[in-house]
């Protein structure tokens, strides 16, 4: 009887206190979500999604994932020192059939609202977000850039209005990214995928438009130069009119305030300036002298 006891009690002991031993703890950085994958629960097995911080569970038929959040570069281009170590770039042909061969980098990351990062884990079956840059991701950056890029000439995406065939093309990529995975919360639709940039990494252009290109951004500047210099032009000959209209008026001024009296006033003070203050002392028959009148001499 007690051999019987002892051995329900070391069940017992079996049943409860083990399992507290075999418990596993996994710990979720920062820039990141946890998922707890029960296998055995339902057909697709049930998912329970974490924050940073330690977490204790039992490993028997559950996997914990890290799903990364935080926001990854890619760069699709020819450049064999950016991460994809080959040619990632693609071709794209404007409306006049003219084709570019076009690199582009995006900036990406996960929502980090709760439930979108399982949500993203279940969509795509990989907890390593990066993963989807060769994909996903990067499909839907070449076909909207392939038909971006076909609603323009081919002057108008290597020149002047490149920003704007850039700023369609982003807003495009990040609505459709946004709308690949979503989740509901307090009756909300909230898109799963963060796009952050994109950016035109690469531009090559058929050798003859970068020409054509060139010579009208030369024709263009040079023609804004000439348009320069004749403004300057214009400003200096305004001055100049300016100027002779003032002296002009100077002068008339001037001519309006000689009187017959201030020019013998002048001649009479100029005598006196020169005058040494002795009258001459061989004067001929007819030479009477010099009659000054007061009035004039007084200033």
């Amino acid at each position: 009887m007690r051999s019987l006891i002892s051995g329900s009690v070391l069940v017992l002991i079996l049943i409860f206190v083990f399992p507290m031993f075999i418990l596993t703890c996994s710990k979720v950085e920062q820039g990141y979500r946890g998922a707890k994958v029960d296998l055995y629960a339902g057909e697709k097995g049930e998912i329970t999604e974490y924050g940073p911080g330690y977490h204790w569970y039992n490993p028997i038929g559950v996997d914990f994932i890290n799903l990364p959040i935080y926001t990854q570069r890619y760069a699709y281009v020819q450049d064999p020192e950016e991460e994809s170590k080959k040619d990632q770039s693609f071709t794209a042909v404007s409306s006049d059939n003219l084709s570019f061969n076009v690199g582009m980098a995006i900036h990406y990351g996960v929502n980090p609202v709760d439930g979108c990062a399982t949500a993203m884990y279940r969509k795509y079956k990989t907890g390593n977000f990066g993963d989807l840059s060769l994909g996903p991701v990067r499909d839907v950056v070449r076909d909207v850039t392939k038909n971006r890029f076909s609603q323009f000439e081919a002057e108008e995406i290597y020149g002047s209005q490149r920003p704007e065939v850039m700023q369609a093309v982003t807003e495009k990529v990040k609505s459709e990214l946004k709308a690949r995975v979503n989740v509901e919360r307090n009756g909300e639709t909230v898109n799963c995928f963060s796009v952050d940039q994109l950016n035109l990494a690469e531009l090559d252009a058929p050798d003859r438009l970068r020409q054509a290109v060139q010579q009208k951004m030369e024709a263009q500047q040079q023609a804004e130069e000439a348009k320069s210099r004749l403004r300057e032009q214009k400003i200096n000959s305004r001055k100049d009119s300016i100027r002779v209209a003032q002296e002009a008026e100077n002068n008339r001024r001037l001519a309006e305030s000689i009187t017959p009296e201030l020019v013998r006033y002048m001649q009479a003070k100029a005598f006196m300036d020169s005058w040494d203050g002795q009258v001459p002392k061989v004067t001929g028959s007819g030479n009477m002298g010099l009659m000054l009148d007061d009035s004039t001499l007084e200033e």
